[in-house]
């Protein structure tokens, strides 16, 4: 649907037969709506199922001496079911002038519900990795900021945070080593061309975990 002024909506679906997981729907939707001059506000759900490739997923973890132990074996992939998730996100993008420079700010936030997740449990013991299906969330919200300073000397900047949560057999418990809090700084400048075609370029980038 489109009504050719300020709002847009894309809705569509698939259905898939896999010789694992069956058959099943994946249905998903967009919105896009300016709600007045250089604002977007966009939106979007969907589902989500895949097979957990949980070997190459975590290679790190085999030269840990942990041993690794399914709790369950009744799923068809590697002893575990699919996962299956849900994501819902918002986003919203304004654009102005400052000090006379064009400037834009945009905030989004992005949930992520699994079911069967295929959780990779270290808290239970040292020496082993427990491998099993169960819940899980994750939240992430982003601020971005960029900025036109001076001709050709362009800013960027965003800062993200995270929230991700699992429940293991122990209880929920953040997901072990995601930084919580990430900040991004980019500065680039450019020459002018001259005439014979020749141009410098600068840049600094700036990341904080």
């Amino acid at each position: 649907y489109d009504n050719t002024d300020n709002c847009s909506l894309v809705a569509g679906g698939r259905i898939d037969n896999q010789n694992r997981l069956g058959t099943f729907a994946t249905p998903r939707v967009h919105m896009r709506y300016n709600p007045w001059e250089k604002g977007v506000l966009r939106a979007s759900a969907g589902r989500g199922k895949r097979i957990a490739n949980i070997f190459a997923e975590n290679q790190q973890l085999f030269g840990s001496n942990r041993n690794f132990n399914f709790t369950n074996n009744s799923g068809k992939n590697y002893g575990l079911d699919a996962e299956v998730a849900w994501n819902y996100g918002v986003s919203f993008l304004q654009g102005f002038y400052l000090f006379d420079k064009p400037a834009d700010f945009g905030i989004d936030f992005y949930r992520t519900d699994f079911t069967n997740q295929a959780i990779v449990d270290l808290y239970d013991s040292a020496q082993n990795v427990l491998m099993y299906n169960g819940n899980s969330y994750a939240n992430s919200l982003q601020l971005e900021f960029n900025y036109e300073i001076i001709n050709h000397l362009n800013l960027r900047t965003a800062y993200k945070y995270y929230d991700i949560q699992a429940e293991y057999l122990n209880g929920s418990f953040e997901r072990p080593l995601q930084a919580k809090h990430r900040f991004f700084a980019n500065l680039d400048f450019e020459t002018h061309i001259t005439d014979k075609g020749q141009q410098w370029k600068f840049d600094f980038t700036y990341n904080w975990l």
